[in-house]
Parts: C-alpha cells; sequence; structure tokens
C-alpha cells in the first residue's frame, strides 16, 4: 500500500512534468497577504460549496493552512525551499 506522501509526491511531479502549477506564485500570485489567503478560504467554505461534502468539517482556517502546505509542498519539490 503507498503512502500518503509518496502518492503526493507522484502528484506534485506529474504536475510539474505537464508544466501545471504547483505554487502560488507559480499561479500568479506574488507575496499574498494572510487577509487575502483567507478570503479566499473563506470563500471556499460557503454554504453552498461542495468542500461541505467531506466527510470532515472544513473551516476557513483548515483551507488557508492547507493553501500554505500545497506552496510550501510545491516550493519544495521545484527546489525552491
Amino acid at each position: 500500500m503507498a503512502r500518503a506522501g509518496d502518492e503526493l509526491e507522484d502528484i506534485i511531479d506529474w504536475c510539474i512534468e505537464l508544466g501545471l502549477p504547483v505554487t502560488l506564485k507559480e499561479l500568479g500570485i506574488e507575496n499574498p497577504t494572510k487577509e487575502k489567503l483567507m478570503a479566499v478560504a473563506e470563500a471556499a467554505c460557503a454554504e453552498n460549496d461542495t468542500l461541505h461534502n467531506m466527510p470532515f468539517e472544513v473551516t476557513p482556517e483548515s483551507v488557508y493552512a492547507a493553501i500554505l502546505a500545497a506552496d510550501r509542498y510545491g516550493k519544495y519539490f521545484l527546489g525552491e525551499a
């Protein structure tokens, strides 16, 4: 059985191979502030959003943390960390 970290590495490597963005910077987001990222996280948690279909509670704080973590992973795999 594959470990979650191995699966994440495979996905990020695949995204990089395809030329897909894996960091906020690659999405054109330079120097994001906590306030701006929290606004995005709050919008993602809107009442009718599909995030509420997850088998666990999704909060703006957890989405914010996930955005930061995804950016750090992307930077790591690009050798920018």
